[in-house]
């Protein structure tokens, strides 16, 4: 049996093929209430532009070889973006509203953000903050989980893990996280022009 993976979204490349990745999936034990996340060391073998799931449905598949066993992984649940060029999405602590955080990197799960050094901060604090998209703002909490001396003299690097996300505020950044990366993707493949940075 050949295992068929859905391609991923942004796509992995053709050029991939021979290349090592980490297959990972959720396993919930019957009776639990929690998943864990397993996983497998895999090469890619090829590529089916179109894979029959069922009658009348086809979709684009990796082929990757069946693994002898599988192992736990810590592999995030989001994917996480680093912002390479200009990107429609800007962080402002809700009570300095005049002062924008680098993002240094953000998934829907959270984001790592450059914070000037003279706003006290600890561990485990919640953060309200405003993030923009577009010209759509939303008031997001915001908890700590690492805080670490940046490269920048003033600047702290601050992880966090959005809490309680909205519905609509989820939708639009998965969207605009989506669009970026493929943007990257596109650049890096010699099909597109990367925008100038803001």
């Amino acid at each position: 049996m050949v295992p068929k993976l859905a391609q991923t979204d942004p796509p992995i490349m053709k050029s991939a093929v021979g290349r090592t990745i980490e297959v990972t999936f959720l396993y919930t034990v019957p009776g639990s209430e929690t998943s864990d996340r397993y996983g497998f060391q895999a090469k890619i073998d090829g590529f089916l532009p179109k894979y029959a799931l069922r009658a009348g449905t086809t979709e684009p598949a990796l082929v990757v070889p069946f693994p002898d066993s599988f192992k736990e992984s810590g592999l995030r649940m989001h994917y996480r973006l680093e912002p390479a060029i200009s990107f429609d999405v800007k962080i402002r602590l809700a009570t300095q509203r005049d002062k924008e955080l680098g993002i240094i990197d953000i998934s829907l799960g959270g984001a790592k953000l450059n914070l000037p050094g003279q706003i006290p901060v600890e561990l485990h604090q919640n953060l309200h903050l405003d993030v923009y998209i577009g010209e759509d703002r939303y008031r997001v909490m915001a908890r700590i989980q690492r805080i670490v001396t940046g490269p920048r003299t003033g600047f702290q690097q601050v992880g966090v893990q959005f809490v309680g996300l909205d519905e609509t505020f989820h939708r639009e950044l998965n969207r605009v996280i989506q669009d970026h990366a493929r943007q990257q993707l596109r650049h890096r493949a010699g099909l597109s022009t990367a925008p100038r940075a803001t």
